[in-house]
Protein backbone atom coordinates (compact mmCIF):
# COMPACT_ATOMS: atom_id res chain seq x y z
CA UNK A 1 0.00 0.00 0.00
CA UNK A 2 2.78 2.42 0.97
CA UNK A 3 4.55 1.62 -2.31
CA UNK A 4 1.47 2.52 -4.32
CA UNK A 5 1.10 5.82 -2.43
CA UNK A 6 4.82 6.64 -3.09
CA UNK A 7 4.44 5.94 -6.80
CA UNK A 8 1.29 8.06 -6.94
CA UNK A 9 2.98 11.04 -5.27
CA UNK A 10 5.99 10.67 -7.59
CA UNK A 11 3.79 10.74 -10.66
CA UNK A 12 1.94 13.77 -9.37
CA UNK A 13 5.24 15.55 -8.67
CA UNK A 14 6.55 14.83 -12.16
CA UNK A 15 3.33 16.09 -13.70
CA UNK A 16 3.50 19.28 -11.68
CA UNK A 17 7.12 19.89 -12.59
CA UNK A 18 6.54 19.25 -16.27
CA UNK A 19 3.49 21.45 -16.29
CA UNK A 20 5.57 24.32 -14.84
CA UNK A 21 8.62 23.94 -17.12
CA UNK A 22 8.90 26.31 -20.08
CA UNK A 23 11.61 27.10 -22.61
CA UNK A 24 12.41 30.70 -23.49
CA UNK A 25 14.81 32.46 -25.84
CA UNK A 26 16.17 35.94 -26.24
CA UNK A 27 19.04 37.83 -27.81
CA UNK A 28 21.57 40.30 -26.54
CA UNK A 29 23.92 42.71 -28.30
CA UNK A 30 26.63 45.06 -27.24
CA UNK A 31 30.13 46.31 -27.88
CA UNK A 32 33.66 45.45 -26.76
CA UNK A 33 36.13 48.35 -26.67
CA UNK A 34 39.76 48.99 -25.85
CA UNK A 35 39.77 50.35 -22.30
CA UNK A 36 42.94 52.39 -23.01
CA UNK A 37 41.66 53.97 -26.19
CA UNK A 38 41.93 57.77 -26.24
CA UNK A 39 39.20 58.29 -28.83
CA UNK A 40 35.62 59.26 -28.03
CA UNK A 41 33.87 56.87 -28.19
CA UNK A 42 36.55 54.33 -27.40
CA UNK A 43 37.86 52.18 -30.23
CA UNK A 44 36.09 48.86 -30.70
CA UNK A 45 38.00 45.56 -30.70
CA UNK A 46 37.51 43.21 -33.63
CA UNK A 47 37.52 39.41 -33.42
CA UNK A 48 36.74 39.13 -29.71
CA UNK A 49 35.10 35.80 -28.97
CA UNK A 50 32.09 36.05 -26.62
CA UNK A 51 30.72 33.03 -24.74
CA UNK A 52 27.48 33.12 -22.73
CA UNK A 53 26.44 30.88 -19.82
CA UNK A 54 23.22 30.57 -17.81
CA UNK A 55 25.04 29.41 -14.69
CA UNK A 56 27.68 31.53 -13.03
CA UNK A 57 29.51 28.55 -11.56
CA UNK A 58 30.01 27.00 -15.00
CA UNK A 59 31.28 30.30 -16.43
CA UNK A 60 33.67 30.71 -13.48
CA UNK A 61 34.90 27.12 -13.79
CA UNK A 62 35.91 27.73 -17.40
CA UNK A 63 37.51 31.04 -16.44
CA UNK A 64 39.52 29.47 -13.61
CA UNK A 65 40.74 26.59 -15.78
CA UNK A 66 42.11 28.90 -18.47
CA UNK A 67 45.91 29.03 -18.77
CA UNK A 68 47.31 32.43 -19.66
CA UNK A 69 48.88 32.56 -23.11
CA UNK A 70 46.88 29.64 -24.47
CA UNK A 71 43.82 29.79 -26.68
CA UNK A 72 40.55 29.66 -24.76
CA UNK A 73 38.02 26.93 -25.42
CA UNK A 74 35.03 25.97 -23.23
CA UNK A 75 35.56 22.74 -21.30
CA UNK A 76 32.24 21.29 -22.46
CA UNK A 77 29.67 22.50 -24.98
CA UNK A 78 26.79 21.93 -22.55
CA UNK A 79 28.18 24.59 -20.19
CA UNK A 80 27.52 27.56 -22.46
CA UNK A 81 24.47 28.54 -24.46
CA UNK A 82 25.84 30.94 -27.04
CA UNK A 83 28.96 32.05 -28.88
CA UNK A 84 29.77 34.83 -31.33
CA UNK A 85 32.65 37.00 -32.52
CA UNK A 86 32.78 40.79 -32.50
CA UNK A 87 32.72 42.77 -35.74
CA UNK A 88 35.44 45.13 -36.95
CA UNK A 89 33.97 47.95 -34.81
CA UNK A 90 33.66 45.76 -31.70
CA UNK A 91 29.88 45.27 -31.90
CA UNK A 92 28.34 41.84 -31.53
CA UNK A 93 25.01 40.06 -31.21
CA UNK A 94 24.18 36.78 -29.49
CA UNK A 95 21.02 35.49 -31.12
CA UNK A 96 18.42 33.16 -29.58
CA UNK A 97 19.93 32.33 -26.22
CA UNK A 98 17.76 29.51 -24.91
CA UNK A 99 17.02 28.65 -21.28
CA UNK A 100 14.50 26.52 -19.37
CA UNK A 101 12.50 27.78 -16.39
CA UNK A 102 10.31 25.63 -14.14
CA UNK A 103 8.52 28.56 -12.54
CA UNK A 104 8.68 31.50 -14.99
CA UNK A 105 8.30 34.92 -13.38
CA UNK A 106 5.56 35.87 -15.81
CA UNK A 107 3.93 32.50 -16.26
CA UNK A 108 4.41 30.50 -19.41
CA UNK A 109 4.37 33.55 -21.66
CA UNK A 110 7.53 35.37 -20.54
CA UNK A 111 10.61 35.17 -18.36
CA UNK A 112 13.88 36.93 -17.78
CA UNK A 113 17.30 35.43 -17.18
CA UNK A 114 20.73 36.55 -16.00
CA UNK A 115 23.53 35.38 -18.31
CA UNK A 116 27.23 35.31 -17.60
CA UNK A 117 29.80 36.17 -20.26
CA UNK A 118 33.42 35.46 -21.07
CA UNK A 119 35.37 37.63 -23.53
CA UNK A 120 38.50 36.26 -25.21
CA UNK A 121 41.06 37.78 -27.57
CA UNK A 122 44.69 36.65 -28.03
CA UNK A 123 45.99 40.16 -27.35
CA UNK A 124 43.58 40.95 -24.51
CA UNK A 125 43.31 37.63 -22.73
CA UNK A 126 40.18 36.20 -21.07
CA UNK A 127 37.88 38.30 -18.84
CA UNK A 128 34.40 38.10 -17.29
CA UNK A 129 31.70 40.69 -17.95
CA UNK A 130 31.90 43.61 -15.53
CA UNK A 131 28.16 44.18 -15.07
CA UNK A 132 25.19 41.78 -14.81
CA UNK A 133 23.50 40.99 -18.12
CA UNK A 134 19.77 40.43 -17.84
CA UNK A 135 17.81 39.34 -20.90
CA UNK A 136 14.06 39.26 -21.44
CA UNK A 137 12.43 36.48 -23.48
CA UNK A 138 11.49 37.21 -27.09
CA UNK A 139 13.59 40.38 -27.20
CA UNK A 140 17.11 41.41 -28.20
CA UNK A 141 18.56 43.86 -25.72
CA UNK A 142 21.54 46.08 -26.39
CA UNK A 143 22.83 46.07 -22.82
CA UNK A 144 26.47 44.93 -22.96
CA UNK A 145 29.36 47.37 -22.86
CA UNK A 146 32.68 45.77 -22.03
CA UNK A 147 36.16 47.26 -21.85
CA UNK A 148 39.31 45.15 -22.26
CA UNK A 149 42.97 46.04 -21.77
CA UNK A 150 45.76 44.59 -23.83
CA UNK A 151 47.98 42.01 -22.21
CA UNK A 152 49.85 41.20 -25.44
CA UNK A 153 51.42 43.36 -28.10
CA UNK A 154 51.56 42.53 -31.79
CA UNK A 155 54.21 43.45 -34.32
CA UNK A 156 54.16 42.77 -38.04
CA UNK A 157 57.64 41.69 -39.04
CA UNK A 158 58.59 42.63 -42.59
CA UNK A 159 61.24 40.00 -43.36
CA UNK A 160 63.64 40.52 -46.29
CA UNK A 161 65.72 37.50 -47.30
CA UNK A 162 68.82 38.74 -49.12
CA UNK A 163 71.67 37.04 -50.97
CA UNK A 164 74.78 38.26 -49.15
CA UNK A 165 76.82 38.10 -52.35
CA UNK A 166 74.56 40.19 -54.58
CA UNK A 167 72.73 42.06 -51.76
CA UNK A 168 69.49 41.46 -53.68
CA UNK A 169 66.34 39.64 -52.58
CA UNK A 170 66.54 35.95 -53.42
CA UNK A 171 64.02 34.27 -55.71
CA UNK A 172 64.07 30.91 -53.92
CA UNK A 173 61.40 30.09 -51.29
CA UNK A 174 62.77 29.78 -47.74
CA UNK A 175 61.23 28.43 -44.55
CA UNK A 176 61.31 31.08 -41.83
CA UNK A 177 61.18 30.16 -38.11
CA UNK A 178 60.60 33.04 -35.70
CA UNK A 179 60.95 32.24 -31.98
CA UNK A 180 59.22 34.77 -29.74
CA UNK A 181 59.63 34.63 -25.94
CA UNK A 182 56.41 34.53 -23.92
CA UNK A 183 56.01 34.68 -20.12
CA UNK A 184 57.11 31.14 -19.40
CA UNK A 185 57.60 29.67 -22.85
CA UNK A 186 58.54 30.41 -26.45
CA UNK A 187 56.10 30.68 -29.33
CA UNK A 188 57.38 29.74 -32.79
CA UNK A 189 55.96 31.13 -36.02
CA UNK A 190 56.66 29.31 -39.29
CA UNK A 191 56.12 30.73 -42.75
CA UNK A 192 57.44 30.22 -46.29
CA UNK A 193 58.83 33.44 -47.77
CA UNK A 194 60.23 34.14 -51.23
CA UNK A 195 62.24 37.35 -51.20
CA UNK A 196 60.20 39.17 -48.60
CA UNK A 197 57.04 38.68 -46.59
CA UNK A 198 55.13 39.72 -43.49
CA UNK A 199 54.72 37.71 -40.29
CA UNK A 200 52.54 38.98 -37.44
CA UNK A 201 53.92 37.99 -34.04
CA UNK A 202 52.47 38.38 -30.53
CA UNK A 203 54.22 38.64 -27.17
CA UNK A 204 53.55 39.82 -23.57
CA UNK A 205 52.93 43.54 -23.49
CA UNK A 206 54.96 44.28 -20.38
CA UNK A 207 58.42 42.99 -19.50
CA UNK A 208 58.09 44.14 -15.87
CA UNK A 209 55.60 46.39 -14.18
CA UNK A 210 54.56 49.01 -16.71
CA UNK A 211 57.69 48.77 -18.88
CA UNK A 212 56.74 48.06 -22.48
CA UNK A 213 58.27 44.83 -23.70
CA UNK A 214 60.77 44.84 -26.58
CA UNK A 215 61.49 41.15 -27.00
CA UNK A 216 64.63 39.65 -28.50
CA UNK A 217 63.30 37.54 -31.35
CA UNK A 218 65.34 34.71 -32.87
CA UNK A 219 65.00 34.19 -36.62
CA UNK A 220 66.27 31.21 -38.60
CA UNK A 221 65.79 30.49 -42.29
CA UNK A 222 66.44 27.32 -44.23
CA UNK A 223 65.46 25.50 -47.38
CA UNK A 224 63.60 22.22 -47.63
CA UNK A 225 63.04 19.83 -50.48
CA UNK A 226 65.41 18.44 -53.07
CA UNK A 227 66.76 21.67 -54.62
CA UNK A 228 68.44 23.18 -51.60
CA UNK A 229 70.96 25.88 -52.44
CA UNK A 230 71.06 28.52 -49.69
CA UNK A 231 71.95 28.63 -45.99
CA UNK A 232 71.68 31.51 -43.55
CA UNK A 233 74.85 33.51 -42.97
CA UNK A 234 76.26 36.51 -41.12
CA UNK A 235 76.52 39.88 -42.84
CA UNK A 236 79.29 41.90 -41.21
CA UNK A 237 80.88 44.22 -43.77
CA UNK A 238 83.15 45.89 -41.23
CA UNK A 239 84.86 42.61 -40.36
CA UNK A 240 84.26 40.89 -43.73
CA UNK A 241 82.42 38.11 -41.95
CA UNK A 242 79.90 36.32 -44.10
CA UNK A 243 80.29 32.83 -42.70
CA UNK A 244 77.40 30.41 -42.55
CA UNK A 245 75.44 30.16 -39.29
CA UNK A 246 76.03 26.93 -37.42
CA UNK A 247 73.40 25.12 -35.36
CA UNK A 248 74.59 26.97 -32.27
CA UNK A 249 74.57 30.41 -33.94
CA UNK A 250 71.51 32.65 -33.78
CA UNK A 251 70.27 35.75 -35.52
CA UNK A 252 68.53 37.85 -32.86
CA UNK A 253 66.73 41.13 -33.38
CA UNK A 254 64.98 43.33 -30.80
CA UNK A 255 61.44 44.03 -31.93
CA UNK A 256 59.23 47.00 -31.11
CA UNK A 257 56.28 48.92 -32.52
CA UNK A 258 53.38 47.76 -34.64
CA UNK A 259 55.67 47.04 -37.60
CA UNK A 260 59.36 46.24 -37.85
CA UNK A 261 61.65 45.47 -40.81
CA UNK A 262 64.58 43.10 -40.60
CA UNK A 263 67.03 41.78 -43.19
CA UNK A 264 68.06 38.12 -43.12
CA UNK A 265 71.10 37.14 -45.16
CA UNK A 266 71.80 33.86 -46.91
CA UNK A 267 74.55 32.52 -49.16
CA UNK A 268 74.54 29.72 -51.70
CA UNK A 269 76.43 26.59 -50.68
CA UNK A 270 75.70 25.00 -54.04
CA UNK A 271 77.69 27.16 -56.43
CA UNK A 272 77.54 27.51 -60.20
CA UNK A 273 80.48 27.29 -62.55
CA UNK A 274 80.56 30.36 -64.84
CA UNK A 275 80.04 29.77 -68.54
CA UNK A 276 83.62 29.55 -69.77
CA UNK A 277 85.36 30.47 -72.99
CA UNK A 278 88.99 30.64 -74.07
CA UNK A 279 91.63 29.32 -76.42
CA UNK A 280 94.09 26.45 -76.28
CA UNK A 281 97.52 26.52 -77.90
CA UNK A 282 99.35 23.22 -77.87
CA UNK A 283 102.13 23.59 -80.44
CA UNK A 284 103.39 27.05 -81.18
CA UNK A 285 101.92 30.50 -81.49
CA UNK A 286 101.26 30.36 -85.23
CA UNK A 287 102.20 33.05 -87.74
CA UNK A 288 101.52 36.65 -88.54
CA UNK A 289 98.14 35.71 -90.00
CA UNK A 290 97.18 32.92 -87.63
CA UNK A 291 97.03 32.53 -83.86
CA UNK A 292 97.81 28.92 -83.01
CA UNK A 293 97.77 26.09 -85.53
CA UNK A 294 95.26 23.74 -87.07
CA UNK A 295 96.42 21.11 -84.54
CA UNK A 296 94.56 23.10 -81.89
CA UNK A 297 91.22 22.70 -83.71
CA UNK A 298 88.73 19.87 -83.27
CA UNK A 299 90.19 18.95 -79.90
CA UNK A 300 87.81 17.66 -77.25
CA UNK A 301 87.95 19.70 -74.05
CA UNK A 302 86.89 18.39 -70.62
CA UNK A 303 86.06 20.54 -67.60
CA UNK A 304 87.24 18.67 -64.50
CA UNK A 305 87.98 19.01 -60.81
CA UNK A 306 90.20 17.14 -58.38
CA UNK A 307 88.17 14.93 -56.06
CA UNK A 308 88.87 13.80 -52.52
CA UNK A 309 90.60 10.78 -54.05
CA UNK A 310 93.10 13.20 -55.70
CA UNK A 311 91.92 12.10 -59.14
CA UNK A 312 90.39 14.21 -61.90
CA UNK A 313 86.64 13.94 -62.40
CA UNK A 314 84.59 15.50 -65.17
CA UNK A 315 81.71 17.70 -63.95
CA UNK A 316 78.37 15.93 -64.31
CA UNK A 317 76.79 18.06 -66.99
CA UNK A 318 76.69 17.76 -70.77
CA UNK A 319 78.37 21.17 -71.16
CA UNK A 320 81.49 19.84 -69.40
CA UNK A 321 82.64 18.58 -72.79
CA UNK A 322 83.14 20.73 -75.87
CA UNK A 323 85.25 20.84 -79.03
CA UNK A 324 87.67 23.54 -80.13
CA UNK A 325 87.14 25.34 -83.41
CA UNK A 326 88.69 27.81 -85.81
CA UNK A 327 87.49 31.40 -85.81
CA UNK A 328 87.88 33.47 -88.97
CA UNK A 329 88.81 32.46 -92.50
CA UNK A 330 91.65 34.87 -93.36
CA UNK A 331 89.59 36.71 -95.94
CA UNK A 332 90.61 40.29 -96.64
CA UNK A 333 93.66 39.89 -94.45
CA UNK A 334 91.74 38.93 -91.29
CA UNK A 335 93.42 36.91 -88.57
CA UNK A 336 92.57 33.23 -88.14
CA UNK A 337 92.36 32.02 -84.54
CA UNK A 338 92.69 28.31 -83.79
CA UNK A 339 91.74 26.34 -80.69
CA UNK A 340 88.79 28.47 -79.60
CA UNK A 341 86.18 27.05 -77.21
CA UNK A 342 83.03 28.47 -75.61
CA UNK A 343 79.96 27.53 -73.56
CA UNK A 344 82.02 25.23 -71.37
CA UNK A 345 80.65 24.36 -67.91
CA UNK A 346 77.17 25.86 -68.17
CA UNK A 347 75.04 24.26 -65.46
CA UNK A 348 77.96 22.67 -63.62
CA UNK A 349 77.97 23.12 -59.83
CA UNK A 350 80.08 22.46 -56.78
CA UNK A 351 79.45 22.56 -53.04
CA UNK A 352 81.19 24.61 -50.35
CA UNK A 353 79.66 25.06 -46.87
CA UNK A 354 82.71 26.61 -45.18
CA UNK A 355 83.66 29.75 -47.12
CA UNK A 356 83.51 32.99 -45.12
CA UNK A 357 83.60 35.63 -47.87
CA UNK A 358 80.80 36.83 -50.12
CA UNK A 359 82.05 34.50 -52.82
CA UNK A 360 84.51 31.64 -53.10
CA UNK A 361 86.89 30.26 -55.71
CA UNK A 362 87.55 26.86 -57.19
CA UNK A 363 90.49 25.36 -59.05
CA UNK A 364 89.28 23.80 -62.27
CA UNK A 365 91.18 21.62 -64.70
CA UNK A 366 90.79 22.33 -68.40
CA UNK A 367 91.77 18.99 -69.95
CA UNK A 368 92.63 18.52 -73.61
CA UNK A 369 91.85 15.04 -74.91
CA UNK A 370 95.10 13.79 -76.42
CA UNK A 371 94.65 10.07 -75.72
CA UNK A 372 92.81 7.15 -77.19
CA UNK A 373 90.03 6.65 -74.60
CA UNK A 374 87.09 8.66 -75.85
CA UNK A 375 84.92 10.48 -73.34
CA UNK A 376 87.30 9.79 -70.44
CA UNK A 377 90.42 11.38 -69.04
CA UNK A 378 93.54 9.22 -69.45
CA UNK A 379 97.17 9.67 -68.48
CA UNK A 380 98.25 11.02 -71.87
CA UNK A 381 95.81 13.91 -71.82
CA UNK A 382 96.99 17.43 -70.98
CA UNK A 383 95.59 19.94 -68.53
CA UNK A 384 95.98 23.49 -67.27
CA UNK A 385 94.66 24.73 -63.92
CA UNK A 386 92.56 27.89 -63.72
CA UNK A 387 90.72 29.53 -60.82
CA UNK A 388 87.07 30.55 -61.16
CA UNK A 389 84.84 32.68 -58.91
CA UNK A 390 81.38 31.70 -57.70
CA UNK A 391 79.97 35.21 -58.18
CA UNK A 392 80.54 35.36 -61.94
CA UNK A 393 78.04 34.23 -64.57
CA UNK A 394 80.64 33.97 -67.33
CA UNK A 395 84.40 34.11 -67.54
CA UNK A 396 87.04 34.27 -70.27
CA UNK A 397 89.94 32.00 -69.37
CA UNK A 398 92.10 33.60 -72.04
CA UNK A 399 94.96 31.78 -73.75
CA UNK A 400 95.83 28.37 -72.31
CA UNK A 401 99.29 27.24 -73.37
CA UNK A 402 101.01 25.99 -70.21
CA UNK A 403 99.82 22.40 -70.19
CA UNK A 404 100.94 19.46 -68.07
CA UNK A 405 100.36 15.80 -68.68
CA UNK A 406 97.59 14.21 -66.62
CA UNK A 407 99.71 11.22 -65.66
CA UNK A 408 98.71 9.69 -62.33
CA UNK A 409 95.76 12.09 -61.88
CA UNK A 410 93.80 9.80 -64.17
CA UNK A 411 94.69 6.53 -62.45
Amino acid sequence: MKTKIYILFTLIFIMLVNSCSSVFSAGVSGKVVDGESTTNPKEGIADVEIYSYVKEKNRDADFDSYKSGSRFSPTDDKYFIGHTTSNSDGTFTLNKLVWEAYFPDFGKTADYCTIYLLFYHPDYGLIKNDNPVIIMSDTTSNVVYQEMKKINSSTTLNVNIIDAGTENLISNPMEVLISVPQNNSTKTYKQTITGNGNVKISYPRFSSGTTENKPNVKIKVYQTGTNQKYMQCFFDKENSNYKFLSESDSYIVQVEGTSFTTDIYVKPFELSVPTLQGQIQLNGSGSSTEIGTTEDDNKKIFLAYKGEDSKLHIFETSSSETTTYQQGDGANGSIITHGKFSDLGTGATWTNKTYTEKYTTLEIYVVVDCGSIEGKIDSTDKYQIKTIRSDKLSENLGLLNSFSEVGTLAL
